[in-house]
């Protein structure tokens, strides 16, 4: 049994959501409302006061990273051998390199953080895209 824990939004869930539904694998979905989240933080309801956090079975893990690995592993996704898992962790890797390259932007843009998101748009998104997204054309041509 899987039950993702994450916030009323795409962002960090979304990846774990697609991977779930691309195996066809059923999962369990708890919403986290703003206003609860320093309540859980305080009673330590997730693993370093972090989401997306998902349970197996009644044991709790978070890292978005560390839960696309396991269903990866767990759905066969994670390649026919070490390497070729290997080489999917790395693209998993790239593509954190990537979110964290225009998260200014994201964060304006969703009104967490002040700024212009028009401006960190054309500064901060277009050239992690344009960096990052290079790297994935070229994994997917092989």
């Amino acid at each position: 049994h899987y039950k993702l824990t994450y916030f009323d939004l795409r962002g960090r869930g979304e990846p774990i959501r697609m991977m779930f539904a691309i195996a066809g694998v059923p999962l369990e979905e708890k919403r986290v409302q703003m206003e609860d989240w320093e309540e859980m933080v305080k009673n330590n309801v997730t693993p370093f006061d972090a989401l997306p956090m998902l349970e197996v079975d009644g044991v709790k893990f978070a890292q978005t990273l560390a839960i696309l690995r396991y269903i990866a592993r767990e759905t066969g996704y994670s390649g026919a051998d070490n390497l070729t898992a290997a080489l999917a962790d790395s693209l998993a890797d790239q593509y954190a390199d990537f979110v964290m390259a225009f998260q200014d932007w994201h964060c304006a843009n969703c009104g967490y953080i002040p700024g212009d998101a028009a401006a960190l748009y054309e500064s901060n998104y277009l050239p992690a895209e344009a960096k990052h997204f290079a790297f994935f054309e070229q994994r997917s041509r092989r």
